[in-house]
């Protein structure tokens, strides 16, 4: 079959949970991420394409194009043709780049788009802060996927409770988040849109709405190698977080939905 799709995400919503769920269902294919700045470092190295210059904060290409026709065939499986994108990678690679990670569904025709978001936009922000300072981003139930070799020689740091970067990133998470609306907008397709709550709350049910969506059969049995990270730390930075959001009056500038979805009322 010719299949085509996207998981659209924002970081910290559950996309990888999900892709490797997906990833373990026949005929569904491998969604994986390809335009990560990270990812692009620790891949252009694979495939010999990484300029002398590059790093996981900045990468850069020999060849962008060659680049892009690299994942284009290994995104490809058994004619489904499946990927994991950021918002904000689009915009990187195409400001940084020269590449748009979108030329990689040219000439498919129905791609299907699912939207993973975060109802609690102040754990998505704990959630991205923490990985973001620990350089751990995932956690596997029993060996370390090869792919976490990308972060090796990452240097982790000491989280630490700070109101500003915690609300940067907020704001930042809610720009990626938005930059979806006027893609779908200019295409006039509505996603298939799932929750990280719902997906955390029943991964059996998120993965066979999803495969329901791609016209594919449902799964008696679904498992994802991937386990849930969230710990006491989590909470507690939260819970104060949500706080200071309320007492220092930020709250109040943020609009309707994002007050709701942080938790607090002002």
């Amino acid at each position: 079959m010719s299949l085509t799709y996207v998981v659209c995400a924002t970081p910290r919503v559950g996309s990888t949970y999900l892709c490797e769920a997906l990833g373990r269902v026949p005929g569904a294919g491998s969604p994986r991420e390809w335009f990560g700045r990270a990812r692009i470092h620790h891949l252009a190295g694979a495939w010999n394409l990484r300029a002398p210059q590059s790093t996981m904060n900045e990468p850069r290409l020999t060849n962008p194009s060659a680049y892009l026709r690299r994942v284009h065939a290994e995104a490809n499986s058994d004619g489904v043709l499946a990927l994991k994108l950021h918002w904000n990678q689009v915009e990187w690679s195409r400001d940084n780049l020269g590449i748009d990670p979108l030329a990689v569904l040219e000439g498919r025709q129905d791609v299907r788009f699912i939207r993973l978001y975060r109802d609690d936009l102040v754990l998505q922000t704990v959630s991205s802060y923490l990985a973001s300072v620990t350089k751990v981003f995932v956690r596997w139930a029993e060996a370390s996927d090869p792919d976490d070799d990308e972060y090796r020689d990452a240097v982790a740091g000491t989280p630490a409770y700070d109101f500003a970067v915690l609300l940067d990133i907020l704001q930042a998470l809610a720009a990626i988040e938005h930059g979806w609306s006027p893609f779908f907008a200019e295409r006039d397709t509505a996603p298939y849109t799932l929750s990280y709550e719902e997906l955390d709350d029943d991964l059996a049910g998120s993965v066979n709405g999803v495969l329901q969506y791609l016209g594919l059969p449902r799964q008696s049995v679904v498992t994802s190698p991937l386990v849930r990270q969230r710990t006491a730390v989590n909470d507690d930075l939260a819970q104060r977080f949500r706080s200071d959001l309320l007492s220092s009056g930020v709250i109040d500038a943020l609009p309707a939905d994002l007050r709701r979805r942080c938790g607090v009322s002002g």
